[in-house]
């Protein structure tokens, strides 16, 4: 509905759940939000979508070991924290977004433009 207070409850409540199912969500048309699988070995796979941007927020004090393969924006290895949204608003190219991290708690976003 809108309101910022209900959304970053939502975003708490997805990194309290994130070990309790295999994927949790949220969704409104406009945006999609889940917790990524901690682990380099859990590489997530995203289809690029004309028309929509993807962001990635370290949860927890550091996400170590970022990786972001086939974005505009590419990290190879990268400590993300929390206090500096160095991952936001990234571009689809024409293959899988690929992202994985060793440790931390890494929320993927993706909104329309």
């Amino acid at each position: 509905g809108g309101r910022l207070d209900h959304t970053i409850a939502n975003m708490q409540l997805l990194e309290k759940y994130r070990h309790d199912f295999a994927h949790l969500s949220l969704e409104d048309g406009a945006n999609y939000a889940r917790m990524l699988p901690e682990g380099r070995e859990n590489v997530s796979t995203f289809e690029p979508r004309e028309g929509w941007y993807f962001s990635i927020f370290s949860l927890s004090k550091q996400c170590r070991g970022v990786t972001i393969k086939n974005a505009a924006y590419e990290l190879e290895d990268y400590t993300l924290t929390r206090q500096f949204p160095l991952g936001v608003s990234n571009e689809f190219t024409k293959e899988n977004a690929a992202i994985s991290y060793d440790s931390g708690a890494l929320l993927f976003v993706m909104s329309r433009k």
